[in-house]
């Protein structure tokens, strides 16, 4: 906005200068007008010779100082153009006094010439034309500046106008940058709201499968003691067979016995028959026992089965429920995090 600001000061300032120029060629005009409407009717061949050769030779002087001026200007612009049309307003005023000493010099230039032959009037109507040329110039000159100026202020806006849609394009881009960096960072603490619940569960899961670690050594532990006792039965069982083959045994001694002594006397085979029948309620008593023990005994090792075909099952339920549990859970999880 430097540059604009620049631009408008210096085209306010050269509408300035040009309105004084044209006031004072006004005046200069209404002076020309009066003396000649005082002096219309005077009228001389050598005044008009005298009077072109004036011009001409004024023209000519004019010419010279104003191209040298012109190209020094034009030098000038080239300078400003190549530095991105940075026009300085204290150059231009210099520009201005640059021209107003030229003028000054080419009058002082046609005072130390030889004066021309005509009357002090026709010569200050001669100088007054020549000032008005010479201002008409100079206006003709500011007006070119001003164009100039006017189209660098309008390449400048341009310029600026170009800048500032840049400026907006870039906003733009910044806040969609800054709606996807939050759009990203909402999405980076749910994953990991989401890993964190991932963690607590695989840190449950873990827990669970220590719980039914630790439940399995004490099934494993029941099941020792379990197969201790069925080996204690089975000791037992084994120990009353022998008792019971012992017995068999005494029953056939017994029986040999007394068939040997059965032609003795009918006391000893009473007391025979009485011992006889008591072995053999002992030994229905032993049989039968044996019979209940062996049906006990059945009955725990059957008992002993079901409860690790029982114990088997539940495991084997409690692990793949929580083997499903926590596939689907990771799998929902999985897929949750991929999208």
């Amino acid at each position: 906005m430097s540059n604009y600001d620049d631009l408008k000061y210096k085209e306010e300032e050269l509408m300035r200068m040009n309105q004084e120029l044209e006031q004072q060629r006004q005046a200069l005009k209404e002076d020309y007008m009066k003396f000649k409407n005082k002096d219309s009717n005077y009228q001389d061949d050598n005044y008009d010779e005298n009077l072109d050769y004036a011009e001409n030779y004024d023209d000519n002087e004019f010419n010279d100082v104003y191209r040298e001026d012109s190209d020094e200007e034009l030098q000038q612009q080239n300078n400003d153009s190549s530095e991105d049309g940075d026009f300085n307003n204290e150059v231009a005023i210099q520009q201005m006094v640059n021209q107003v000493r030229n003028i000054k010099s080419a009058q002082q230039n046609r005072e130390n010439q030889q004066p021309i032959k005509y009357d002090d009037k026709k010569q200050e109507i001669l100088e007054q034309e020549l000032i008005v040329d010479e201002q008409k110039k100079i206006l003709r000159m500011q007006s070119l500046k001003a164009e100039a100026l006017k189209q660098e202020l309008d390449n400048l806006l341009q310029q600026n106008k170009m800048k500032e849609n840049l400026i907006s394009e870039i906003e733009q881009k910044g806040k969609n940058f800054i709606d996807q960096t939050k759009k990203y960072t909402s999405q980076i603490v749910n994953l990991n709201e989401k890993y964190e619940q991932f963690r607590q569960k695989l840190q449950e899961s873990q827990q669970k499968t220590k719980a039914i670690e630790k439940e399995n050594l004490a099934i494993t532990k029941e099941i020792e003691s379990i197969k201790k006792e069925y080996r204690k039965i089975d000791a037992e069982a084994n120990k009353k067979d022998i008792g019971i083959n012992r017995t068999i045994e005494q029953i056939q001694k017994l029986k040999l016995e007394q068939q040997k002594n059965k032609l003795s006397n009918n006391d000893k085979q009473s007391d025979l028959s009485l011992n006889i029948d008591q072995f053999k309620k002992d030994n229905q008593r032993i049989e039968q026992q044996i019979t209940e023990s062996l049906q006990a005994l059945k009955k725990q090792l059957k008992l002993i089965d079901i409860l690790k075909r029982q114990r088997i099952h539940i495991i084997a339920a409690r692990m793949f429920q929580f083997i499903e549990t926590d596939f689907t859970k990771t799998t929902d999880l999985s897929n949750k995090i991929q999208y």
